[in-house]
């Protein structure tokens, strides 16, 4: 192995880590929810604000976490998100109030917020634009696998405390090793040496139809991603008479599903000839089983649907992700800010569509939630198609 690959592979290691550590991080709470709930003295309505505030900072920054990497460097700019992440998670393990947590909640993201901007600018050094794709998808499936392990695994600690101490220590871990291993990547001829002008990149990104077609994409698909695993649970044990416990295992699997996606998608699709029509026919897939999917009233059927749906949907994200590097607008010169640009597009598919637009409209009407997730999943159809990435004939 040549010294550029295996440095690549250390970099790609890295970055899949700094992903799993800060959602880690995060999802602990959700098997701990009573326990945190009784040890903070707070309410229901309170702990989803812990839940869910750290994912505000991806909303309001994402873009800034671009063009900051762009102007900076990756190394020097994810460093200091991944302290302030890491001082997060720490300094939970010492909160007692609900009013420390929940600021000790809204930072501990942050890592992950400004790696999703500069993962493939921090990783094409390393490959060549069809390798990046595929190694986009197991870096990025760092966020999938602590779901996972998060929901899986926290309730054999034997407490909060615990719990958060093994995050505390994953954390301080992740961040010696970003320090040491990671280096900027070396500037093309071509690029600037000082750095280019955040108004100058932020501009490109604005213009580019690609980076706009890519946000909306992943926007699509997190809309019906979100509901499943928000309302799935809930929707099976009220309407299905379905126990909890099983619900529960239906969702897991749909989490099992999005690994393998964000894993094996992209090298599917790599060597999958009629590239156009893969894409469309998972774009469909989801489209139908986010509608109606829920209704199979067989659960091993309805355990290999969810899998598949979690497939489709975590496969274009690695592929989007990739993309930018390979546009000539953007290029490693700009592909924070638009990774950045695209990220902020999504995450209104992640917070601001399902939460306080779909959820508000249709209430305990899950027929018509889940409908909506599949309407929102089937303009991905249009979205992907007008993307660059089936090549001339393709």
């Amino acid at each position: 192995m040549s010294s550029n690959k295996r440095n690549g592979l250390i970099t790609a290691i890295i970055c899949f880590a700094v992903f799993f550590a800060g959602t880690y991080a995060q999802y602990q709470i959700s098997p701990l929810s009573l326990s945190i709930m009784e040890q903070l003295g707070i309410n229901e309505v309170q702990y989803s604000q812990l839940f869910t505030v750290c994912m505000f900072p991806a909303l309001l920054l994402s873009i800034v976490s671009g063009l900051l990497c762009d102007k900076y460097g990756v190394k020097a700019t994810v460093g200091i998100a991944l302290i302030l992440s890491t001082a997060g998670i720490v300094l939970r393990v010492f909160t007692n109030s609900y009013a420390a947590t929940l600021g000790c909640m809204l930072v501990l993201g942050l890592g992950c917020v400004f790696m999703t901007a500069s993962s493939a600018k921090v990783l094409s050094p390393h490959f060549s634009p069809k390798e990046l794709s595929s190694i986009m998808g197991p870096v990025s499936a760092g966020t999938s696998v602590a779901m996972f392990v998060a929901m899986a695994t926290t309730a054999w600690l034997p407490g909060v405390k615990a719990a958060y101490t093994v995050a505390a220590v994953l954390a301080v871990l992740v961040l010696a090793a970003w320090y040491i291993c990671i280096k900027n990547p070396e500037k093309a001829p071509s690029e600037p040496t000082e750095g280019v002008s955040m108004k100058e990149s932020l501009l490109a990104c604005l213009k580019s139809r690609n980076v706009w077609l890519g946000g909306l994409t992943l926007m699509f698909v997190l809309v019906p991603q979100v509901i499943i695993s928000s309302f799935l649970p809930q929707a099976l044990q009220t309407e299905k008479g379905m126990s909890g416990t099983l619900a529960g295992y239906i969702t897991s699997a749909y989490m099992l599903g999005s690994i393998a996606g964000s894993m094996a998608g992209p090298k599917i699709f790599a060597t999958f000839k009629p590239k156009r029509a893969f894409l469309t026919a998972l774009s469909v897939l989801t489209a139908i089983i986010a509608a109606f999917g829920w209704h199979i009233a067989n659960p091993v059927i309805l355990i290999i649907v969810m899998v598949i749906c979690g497939f489709s949907i975590n496969t274009f994200m690695p592929i989007v992700y990739a993309l930018p590097i390979s546009l000539p607008e953007i290029g490693p010169v700009y592909a924070g800010t638009a990774g950045g640009l695209s990220a902020t597009i999504q995450m209104i598919g992640a917070t601001i569509i399902p939460s306080y637009i779909l959820a508000p409209i249709f209430k305990n009407n899950f027929k018509g939630l889940f409908i909506a997730a599949g309407c929102f999943a089937l303009c991905s159809v249009i979205s992907a198609n007008l993307l660059p990435l089936f090549g001339k004939k393709k």
